[in-house]
Formats: C-alpha cells, structure tokens, sequence
C-alpha cells in the first residue's frame, strides 16, 4: 500500500489524501521529496536532489529525507 501516490499535493504546499479526507501542510522541502517520492526515485537520489536545491551536505540531506520517510510510514502513507 502506497498512499503517497493518491495525494494531491499543491504549489501552495498542501496534501490532500482523497482516501481518508486528510491534509496536512508542508515545508517547501517536504513538498519536493514527496513528489520526488511519488516519481519512485530511490532515497540516495532524493537526497542528492535535496542536496543540490539547497547547499546541503549529502549526509544531512540523507538525514532530513530519511526522517520525512519515517514520518510519512507512522502516518501510514507508504511502507
């Protein structure tokens, strides 16, 4: 189960998860990784991408995805 890739998300920065009628408010780097999510590409690219939008180093990029990823599996939108 992949709910991820039912949301709606908007250039304003909100979800909308059509399953259960929930949204939820983003960051514009949240916003990014998801779609990056959505789109299938694996985490160290996701983190690569991250990396290079906003001058982070690899490894706190790597980091900030990996705890969007926890926080989107304990709100049961992937597994």
């Amino acid at each position: 189960m992949n709910r991820l890739k039912e949301l709606t998300i908007t250039k304003e920065g909100f979800a909308f998860d059509p399953g259960t009628g929930e949204s939820y408010r983003l960051t514009e780097s949240a916003q990014k990784i998801m779609e990056w999510m959505k789109e299938d590409a694996n985490i160290r690219n996701i983190a690569e991408k991250l990396s290079s939008c906003y001058s982070l180093s690899p490894e706190s990029a790597l980091e900030d995805v990996q705890e969007l990823q926890l926080q989107l599996k304990l709100q049961g939108l992937i597994e």
